[in-house]
């Protein structure tokens, strides 16, 4: 590919496809630091082709080049400011507003800083806040134009499906809307169902609809915010409700798929990846709404006929049985980090309860972790070279009652596996540390520290409720006796259609909240105590003398030249997930302790040099001399070195996952 993408661009040296292409070929080799200049041709050529705005900011990003951010060369003006001011929390701040998050119009950023020098007081036009203000303005990082690019997509695609459903103003409903709620109804008749059921939503629906002129269509019509993605997540909630009632055989349902609305197209998807979410200066509405899109997309493409194998009938789900079989779908069953942590999981389930499939969409590469998951699951499916028809057929036959998904928004991914559900319940798991946002995620396994419950929308629609409450009784009388009752009342539109303009929540899912963490964490990885520590006998003074002894000679060896005395800071994560903010803090944690180290990885080894020359700048040659990189080790090397340090800073915007495991493992603590 790359051979091709250099001869079109040779042919063509301003073909900004290509030329961006390329650079996406030559990141993916992992030459991120290559990939950049190739991104800035392609911006050059077209300054509003998105795709390469959105790659040079990424890989920019990766190796800590921060002109991809806004405000970082008036960092010495703040700096000014900042002595003159003598207060270091207010250049913290001053230097939070320029160069993170998305920059507010001109008279607000003035306004706002100016109001942040004078410590909240009205203060007169100063030229040298005007100053810094326009070296801002004018030297806007890509990473700002990555964000107006984002909201601008995410309200384009809130349009997806307009008109299709209800036209006109007042609107009206569609024979399209008509026809996709008769359907509905058809294969959830109400029979007993309870108020808050989805049955009885789909009829409320459906009387709404036959009657335009009532209170009930307005009620519908005031929630329908994306009508492309209404219509299909209600559609996946029915494919999944029928599904049920057939598990448990308690009301009646037809078998049939359900039908999308005639005439809907495939909807577009941010440029922005989810998985670039965690580090990309982006609220709880964009990136819950960006992972909600790219499921849209996935789901439109597997159930509106983009798969000519998916079955008329939904996939029957597995006959009730004592023992629950769970199907374990990941790319990464491999030397990958989740299969560092989960390698002892599959053989751990109690076989008088669970009986446990694992389907590895990637080809084995001989590893000791994929050879033991291979011989501990009850069955393991190597499924690499399979069709996704063939995986989901394969997945319905072996009648899964859990379909659990250890990939999500990550390389390898085979998410329409799900879109197709061929279990009644579907789950994610440790793989993406987000939402999916997607109809074909039922649950999440997680904890209330890594999730808290006020992220997610069915816990802040519970808290409302709780709250509601415990309004007076007097006071809920009279509320009840001014509105009319509607199914509508009490239905959460939020999690059928995620696009509501308000709420900081980020989850479509529910959680299932583990008691204490939902982090596995392998007892079996490749630490292994010191021979002399081993020898140590079972006297824990004795143990710690050995302990320190072994550090201390892995001290020396790794840093030669570091005096006794030094203290040394560690964080090992990739570096894209350091941000100027948090470089700067630790500089000045450096600054006010002389005898103290930073040691990162060269992970990638490119971003080395931009954060040596960041170092210099802003903190000159001294501090700069003790950011200290090593290269990155294998496994076993990787966490008994970690020892060395004497303390782990975490990376706050996008936290360690593995590599907090890591370096727990080692016995150093971590601060985040």
């Amino acid at each position: 590919a790359v051979r091709m993408y250099e001869k079109a661009v040779e042919f063509n040296p301003t073909f900004d496809v290509a030329l961006a292409n390329l650079g996406n070929a030559i990141k993916d080799m992992g030459r991120v630091q290559e990939s950049v200049a190739w991104y800035l041709r392609a911006v050059q050529a077209s300054p509003n082709f998105v795709e390469a705005v959105c790659g040079l900011a990424n890989a920019m990003a990766g190796v800590c080049d921060w002109r991809a951010r806004d405000g970082l060369k008036s960092e010495m003006a703040v700096r000014w400011q900042a002595t003159a001011l003598d207060c270091d929390e207010m250049a913290e701040q001053i230097f939070l507003v320029m160069s993170r998050g998305k920059r507010p119009t001109a008279p607000e950023y003035v306004s706002k800083l100016r109001k942040m020098i004078s410590y909240g007081s009205p203060v007169k036009e100063s030229p040298k806040v005007d100053a810094m203000v326009a070296v801002v303005d004018k030297r806007r990082g890509w990473m700002n134009r990555v964000v107006e690019i984002a909201d601008q997509q995410l309200s384009d695609g809130r349009k997806w499906g307009s008109g299709l459903l209800m036209t006109g103003e007042p609107p009206v409903p569609t024979a399209a809307l008509t026809q996709f709620v008769d359907r509905l109804c058809q294969l959830l008749p109400l029979g007993s169902t309870p108020p808050g059921s989805l049955a009885s939503f789909v009829h409320a629906a459906h009387r709404a609809v036959s009657n335009s002129s009532s209170g009930e269509w307005r009620r519908l019509v005031r929630h329908i915010r994306c009508e492309g993605g209404w219509a299909l997540r209600l559609a996946e909630r029915v494919m999944a409700e029928v599904q049920r009632r057939q598990f448990w055989g308690t009301e009646k349902s037809i078998d049939l798929r359900p039908q999308l609305p005639t005439g809907l197209t495939a909807p577009s998807v941010p440029t922005v990846l989810p998985f670039h979410t965690f580090t990309y200066p982006l609220d709880a509405r964009e990136i819950r709404l960006i992972s909600h899109r790219n499921a849209l997309r996935l789901s439109f493409s597997t159930l509106s006929g983009g798969a000519p194998w998916l079955p008329r009938h939904v996939y029957p789900p597995p006959a009730m049985s004592p023992i629950l079989r769970i199907g374990y779908v990941s790319s990464d069953f491999n030397n990958h980090p989740l299969a560092h942590l989960m390698q002892s999981v599959f053989g751990m389930h109690s076989r008088s309860r669970f009986h446990v499939v694992c389907y590895a969409t990637t080809a084995a590469d001989g590893s000791a972790h994929r050879l033991k998951i291979e011989a501990e699951a009850d069955v393991f499916v190597d499924c690499a070279a399979w069709s996704t028809a063939r995986i989901v057929e394969r997945i319905a036959s072996d009648g899964i009652h859990v379909l659990v998904n250890l990939n999500g928004y990550t390389k390898g991914a085979r998410n329409e596996i799900f879109a197709a559900r061929p279990a009644p319940v579907l789950v994610a798991f440790m793989g993406f540390a987000g939402t999916l946002g997607a109809g074909w995620c039922d649950y999440v396994v997680t904890d209330p520290i890594v999730c808290p419950p006020w992220t997610v929308r069915c816990e802040v629609r519970a808290e409302r409720l709780r709250l509601q409450s415990r309004k007076p009784q007097e006071m809920q009388e009279v509320n009840r006796a001014n509105e009319q009752h509607s199914v509508f009342d009490s239905w959460d539109f939020g999690e059928l259609d995620p696009e509501e303009d308000c709420g900081n929540w980020v989850y479509t899912e529910r959680m299932i909240y583990m008691p204490h963490t939902y982090f596995v964490n392998d007892h079996r990885q490749g630490f292994r105590e010191d021979e002399d520590v081993r020898n140590a006998g079972n006297d824990p003074e004795s143990m710690w003398r050995a302990e320190v002894a072994v550090r201390w000679r892995m001290r020396q060896s790794v840093f030669p030249q570091l005096g006794d005395d030094a203290f040394i800071f560690a964080n090992f994560n990739q570096l894209y997930k350091i941000d100027p903010a948090l470089f700067r803090m630790w500089l000045r944690i450096l600054e006010r302790c002389p005898k103290a180290v930073i040691w990162l990885l060269r992970f990638p080894a490119a971003g080395e040099q931009h954060l040596r020359r960041v170092a210099v700048e802003w903190s000159g040659p001294e501090v700069a001399s003790r950011v200290v990189f090593t290269d990155v080790a294998p496994k076993h090397v990787h966490i008994k070195r970690g020892c060395v340090a004497d303390a782990f800073l975490d990376t706050p915007e996008c936290n360690a996952h593995t590599t907090a495991v890591d370096i727990l493992w080692s016995g150093t603590p971590v601060l985040t």
